[in-house]
């Protein structure tokens, strides 16, 4: 990214730093930020259908390949299948990169993924929220970090809520993700993002409960970034209830 580009990019507020420390120290490894870095700066959508996903380092995976790898992009993949090409937005990025096979764009996938954020980060940090209009689905994929920094469960639910309103006429799914068996429960946190989902008549997975805890083999770098195995496992967590939402899949 150019100089020009760099001075676009949107200063986080010095509590976000504080966050990332933190975090550093709570959950190893979510603090990475993604690939490309930067705000959001495109607001075209030049298809039909539009999947945004917003989420941490679980979902940006770094040390996977992106637009290939991660389960967001395997579900992208399948939304777009049988016959659909999709494009895909990494935050920071200007326009839309098509991918590698050819004809026009049936799915939009913005990766709106932030390594080391909270609920909060996203809800008190608009300009992080994707310029893109209304997406056919958004997928809320937050909760390590918040269960990290022991948030009160209820201000997460807040949050979720609040990013939620933003997209009242969007198909939504809040996405809970797996924690390891050997870190204390994380059960309020699930319980109150199923709550915030159900207000909004959203989907809900808890990854963990659908697919057991992170356990060697399908974890990465610690004992809960999913590997690219881990990733195949939650995009077949999700997919049903993606289905389920929008006819795709």
């Amino acid at each position: 990214m150019d100089g020009s580009s760099a001075a676009r990019r949107p200063r986080r507020p010095a509590t976000a730093a504080v966050v990332a420390v933190v975090l550093a120290a709570l959950v190893a490894g979510c603090t990475s930020s993604p690939g490309t870095g930067g705000g959001p700066t495109s607001t075209t959508v030049p298809s039909t259908f539009s999947l945004v996903v917003l989420g941490d380092s679980l979902s940006s995976a770094p040390e996977l390949i992106a637009n290939r790898d991660r389960w967001q992009d395997l579900v992208a993949d399948r939304v777009a299948a049988p016959s659909g090409v999709r494009s895909h937005l990494a935050d920071g990025v200007a326009g839309w990169n098509v991918d590698v096979r050819n004809g026009p764009a049936t799915v939009d996938h913005w990766d709106g993924t932030w390594g080391g954020f909270t609920s909060l980060s996203y809800a008190g940090q608009p300009w992080f929220l994707p310029p893109v209009g209304a997406p056919r689905l958004l997928v809320l994929a937050l909760g390590a970090n918040d269960v990290a920094v022991d948030a009160p469960p209820a201000d997460y639910a807040a949050n979720l809520r609040a990013l939620l309103d933003n997209y009242s006429d969007t198909a939504c799914l809040v996405v809970f993700p797996w924690w390891p068996a050997s870190r204390p429960s994380a059960g309020a946190w699930s319980a109150a993002a199923a709550g915030a989902a159900a207000a909004r008549g959203c989907g809900f997975v808890d990854v963990g409960a659908t697919v057991g805890p992170p356990v060697e083999g399908v974890t990465a770098r610690d004992d809960i970034h999913p590997n690219a195995l881990g990733q195949e496992l939650w995009a077949d967590a999700l997919m049903p209830v993606v289905t389920a939402l929008t006819g795709r899949g």
